[in-house]
């Protein structure tokens, strides 16, 4: 929404000061550059986006849609599916996570895709396609900030990768409906 700048510093500087609050001080060097990195990325993409045409957009709508369906449901069933224990206030909260979700996530998802972008902003697979390859260079460079500065061995790394991936994807969830939202409400929207 602020452009290159806002997303560069939003990005960066807010997830390293989350690192730092929620005791992770060892990551908020390298979160400060990959996550400014993919704030930049996401804003720059997303401004350069917009100078398509009509067609162009439905084609990115729709190719954007596919991504974005794949992306969540093979990565919520491959990954964030079945039992699972969180811990909230000192207390242990225990559920199941169907496979199924992720699919019906997917879908809803895509559907809500296909219809902005067919009917009401065209512009939103722009979008999609920006937030996925930001948050692409994120699971990369979290990969390469463990293995070069926090010497964590190349496969212990790699586990990392895909909760990073899912958190690339919630991101997408929320960034989608929330920047619609705030745009409604009259914000301008930089490029």
């Amino acid at each position: 929404l602020g452009g290159t700048l806002v997303g560069t510093i939003a990005g960066g500087l807010g997830s390293a000061l989350a690192d730092l609050y929620l005791g992770y001080p060892h990551y908020a060097p390298g979160t400060l550059m990959i996550k400014g990195i993919e704030g930049f990325i996401v804003a720059y993409l997303s401004s350069r986006f917009r100078k398509l045409n009509i067609t162009q957009w439905k084609v990115v709508s729709i190719v954007s849609a596919i991504i974005a369906f794949g992306l969540v449901a093979g990565l919520g069933y491959t990954y964030y599916r079945g039992e699972t224990i969180l811990y909230f206030l000192g207390s242990e909260v225990g559920f199941s996570i169907p496979g199924e979700l992720w699919f019906i996530l997917g879908a809803l998802l895509t559907i809500g895709i296909l219809y902005l972008g067919f009917n009401y902003d065209p512009k939103v697979g722009g979008d999609v396609y920006a937030i996925v390859l930001g948050g692409l260079e994120m699971v990369l460079g979290y990969f390469t900030y463990q293995v070069a500065v926090l010497r964590y061995p190349p496969m212990v790394a790699a586990l990392e990768i895909p909760v990073n991936l899912g958190q690339a994807t919630i991101g997408l969830l929320v960034a989608l409906p929330l920047t619609r939202t705030i745009k409604t409400m009259g914000a301008k929207v930089e490029t």
